[in-house]
């Protein structure tokens, strides 16, 4: 009787070490992975962005595949009379579908946290990744899929989908992604009622690093 509870509590620690080493396996880096499912509906999906697992990577890739591209006419992505792009729109109605009491230049995608949140949803990274500059701070510095970067103006300290936020002593505030393409850094950004998402060559506005503003950097964890 003794050895037949032995071999039963045996076999019930087999499979209680089994069904946990299970359970740790089956999740993806994220959990997030119905968000991915917008990409397979995207124009021009680089296989690059479909394979990738790193967050930073996705990340980085679909800021790219939203904005227009480098070297676009600055026309084209002015607000209000330009656009965003085919995909930007498509994977803003995914992202925020309830917009209706946004304002007509954030609920166009004219606005720097709404881009930003509207990238990380998309690449599949953090479904509820929030919008507004001060909600996405808080979430950042407390969410463990980020981390901070220890960041002082040189962007060698910088990869491709890290999310860039800094304040201004005047009140002004600003969010945007840090990209590499071809091996150069660019910065994919939309400002508020200016611009749509796009691809911009001027990376001063992150070198400058200064008592007058701030800047903090966060990169994805997995």
């Amino acid at each position: 009787m003794k050895i037949r509870n032995l071999i039963t509590i045996i076999l019930c620690a087999v499979l209680f070490v089994s069904c946990t080493a299970q359970s740790g396996t089956v999740q993806e880096p994220d959990s997030d992975n119905g968000r991915t499912e917008i990409l397979k509906e995207l124009q021009e999906v680089p296989e690059e962005l479909l394979n990738a697992k790193k967050g930073s990577t996705r990340i980085g890739l679909t800021a790219i595949l939203l904005a227009w591209p480098r070297g676009t006419d600055e026309e084209l992505y002015s607000y209000p009379d330009g656009s965003p792009t085919p995909n930007y729109k498509k994977a803003l109605d995914a992202s925020y579908p309830n917009r209706k009491n946004w304002g007509p230049g954030p609920k166009s995608g004219a606005c720097c946290d709404v881009y930003v949140g509207t990238v990380v949803r998309t690449a599949g990274y953090a479904s509820d990744f929030p919008r507004g500059w001060d909600e996405q701070i808080d979430y950042l510095r407390t969410s463990d899929k980020f981390e901070q970067v220890p960041y002082s103006g040189d962007l060698s300290a910088l990869q491709s989908g890290d999310i860039i936020l800094y304040k201004r002593k005047s009140g002004g505030k600003h969010v945007l992604i840090f990209v590499e393409i071809e091996g150069k850094p660019y910065i994919a950004e939309s400002q508020y009622e200016k611009y749509f998402g796009y691809i911009g060559s001027n990376t001063k506005k992150i070198r400058k690093y200064s008592n007058k503003k701030w800047i903090e950097v966060y990169r994805a964890t997995r």
